[in-house]
């Protein structure tokens, strides 16, 4: 097949209509993706690493399992026993006071501590900290262990 490319052509790439990318093209287009990747992880939009995702997942699965029925599904809370954690600064802030609060309880929060090890303890955390509109960073298994 003889190569009909021309000289300021990018090879392999077409466009829908069958016409090639010209290599300024292809430029703009790769320049434009890289943008649009960066800011998307800077913003927190799925960014982090595969073992983050991978933590926040598991740490959906352990809220499902015993948080939502006091703070519900969507973290909205239900009254004044248990907030909502969406939008919540102490969620957001210092990751300790969660671990501290999920380990050993507070208020009408029961300790969870004795029930949950410390991947579960941190994955909740890291995906209570990361929904709901959260962005607040996900919580080391090992900063759990230290606070045991």
């Amino acid at each position: 097949m003889p190569n009909t490319t021309k000289a300021n052509e990018y090879p392999g790439l077409t466009r829908s209509r069958g016409s090639r990318f010209t290599r300024r093209q292809f430029l703009k287009l790769a320049l434009s993706a890289g943008v649009v990747l960066i800011g998307g992880c800077a913003a927190g939009e799925g960014g982090g690493s595969g073992e983050d995702q991978d933590l926040i997942a598991t740490g959906e699965t352990v809220y499902a399992q015993n948080c939502a029925r006091c703070h519900g599904s969507e973290g909205t809370g239900s009254g004044g026993d248990f907030p909502p954690l969406a939008g919540s600064d102490v969620v957001t802030g210092d990751p300790e006071s969660v671990i501290e609060i999920i380990v050993d309880g507070q208020g009408s929060m029961p300790a969870f501590g004795d029930e949950l090890d410390d991947e579960e303890i941190a994955a909740a955390a890291s995906y209570i900290r990361n929904t709901w509109g959260n962005d607040a960073g996900v919580v080391d298994p090992a900063a759990v262990e230290a606070l045991r």
